[in-house]
């Protein structure tokens, strides 16, 4: 699955209770979310639904302890994921497992002469 992030597009003093995101991640209320810099990273949770075509993010005031300058930090949306899940196989299932093999022999014959 892909991560779903943005570029902040306004600058975050501490002690703000919003900030501007350049695209909607789809977030929504009570969703998880970090924001990064490179140097500082700070987790916050929505308080509520993102306004702006999803692109305004509101959580508390307090929720958020270093500052972050437009253009320069981006923030993620988080999601559960399998702590025990390994990567996913290339083939779907043994049909498509057989049939890439008898290509695989059929292209190795070698039909010159």
């Amino acid at each position: 699955a892909s991560i779903n992030e943005a570029l902040v597009t306004s600058d975050y003093t501490v002690g703000a209770s919003g900030i501007t995101i350049n695209q909607n991640i789809g977030a929504a209320e009570g969703d998880c979310l970090l924001i990064t810099d490179r140097t500082h990273d700070d987790y916050f949770q929505l308080d509520g639904a993102p306004t702006g075509g999803g692109t305004v993010l509101s959580f508390s005031s307090t929720a958020i302890a270093n500052n972050y300058v437009a253009n320069e930090a981006k923030v993620q949306l988080l999601r559960e994921q399998d702590p025990d899940a390994g990567p996913s196989a290339w083939f779907e299932d043994v049909d498509k497992i057989t049939r890439h093999g008898i290509k695989t022999m059929i292209n190795s014959i070698d039909f010159s002469e």
